[in-house]
């Protein structure tokens, strides 16, 4: 059921609506990716305009100094944000998070083998089958468990039980805050000819798309994830972040890796690179049998 993997990718301007499944992230959890995923949609180009930003000023020949100063502070809090992300303090908030989803990951899968052994006593023997499979599922999550305390621990978390682990506030959030998303606050940028812009493209060889985390499929995890990317003039990803959740930690962490770590065909304006934020949306979908 696993074995097939069809990804079909459509960019509808800059906004594109993937299938699919996990990510090299997925090894530093202990947890292995399955490859699945079939159907895609797009979204009208007008919302993706009013949702992308090429500009910070309508007179742009007249205020160069202007114009420069913006790209300098910007680049200034981009640079900020990317260090915070390579200290302790943003690891350990981030790897707080999974320990804690796999604790309670744990904690349902046990509620679940403690019923279903007891009901096995006097009306399904076959339930057997399906304890043996939860309880190995536990197994494969309590190992990637005792990676994650491993690292819990290296960079700086004080609990010295994996169960007793709590979320912890990300440092970079207010640096992320303050350069996140043009389109929340920007005003319209009417006086662009739309004509003229050419939207960013994802380069699909640049890149390898996620995988659906195992542990998420154990627990019947699916959504969609939409990522704001923002997109510098050489297709690199400057910053990108969770603009909407699937309502799974795993499934956002493992799409959002993957993705800022692709390459891109930069948004143009008559025919010129520009930095601009992009829309990309990430289908997770379990099989039906």
């Amino acid at each position: 059921m696993f074995n097939s993997r069809l990804v079909i990718l459509i960019l509808v301007f800059a906004l594109s609506i993937f299938i699919g499944s996990g990510i090299a992230f997925g090894s530093e959890l202990g947890v292995s990716g399955v490859p699945m995923g079939q159907e895609v949609a797009g979204t009208p180009a007008q919302e993706v305009l009013e949702k992308s930003n090429l500009g910070d000023s309508s007179n742009v020949d007249q205020q160069p100094n202007l114009l420069s100063e913006r790209e300098a502070n910007r680049n200034l809090r981009i640079s900020r944000f990317a260090e915070c992300q390579k200290l302790n303090p943003h690891q350990l908030s981030e790897v707080s998070r999974v320990i804690v989803y796999f604790n309670q990951f744990i904690a349902k899968k046990q509620v679940v083998v403690s019923s279903d052994i007891e009901d096995s006593k006097t009306v399904n023997p076959e339930n057997s089958i399906q304890v043996n499979q939860i309880k190995n599922q536990i197994k494969v999550a309590n190992s990637a468990l005792i990676e994650l305390f491993e690292k819990y621990k290296k960079v700086g978390g004080n609990e010295n039980l994996a169960e007793n682990v709590k979320e912890l506030e990300d440092p970079c959030d207010q640096l992320l805050e303050e350069i996140k998303y043009p389109h929340e606050k920007q005003e319209k940028k009417s006086f662009y000819d739309p004509t003229l812009i050419t939207r960013a493209r994802v380069l699909i060889d640049s890149c390898k798309l996620p995988d659906y985390p195992r542990i998420s499929i154990y627990n019947e995890e699916e959504g969609t994830v939409r990522l704001a990317l923002l997109i510098d003039v050489d297709g690199r990803v400057s910053v990108s972040f969770v603009e909407k959740s699937s309502k799974s930690l795993l499934l956002d962490m493992y799409a959002n890796e993957a993705f800022k770590k692709c390459r891109f065909e930069p948004n143009k304006y008559n025919g010129k690179p520009q930095v601009a934020w992009t829309v990309i949306e990430y289908v997770y979908k379990l099989p039906r049998d």
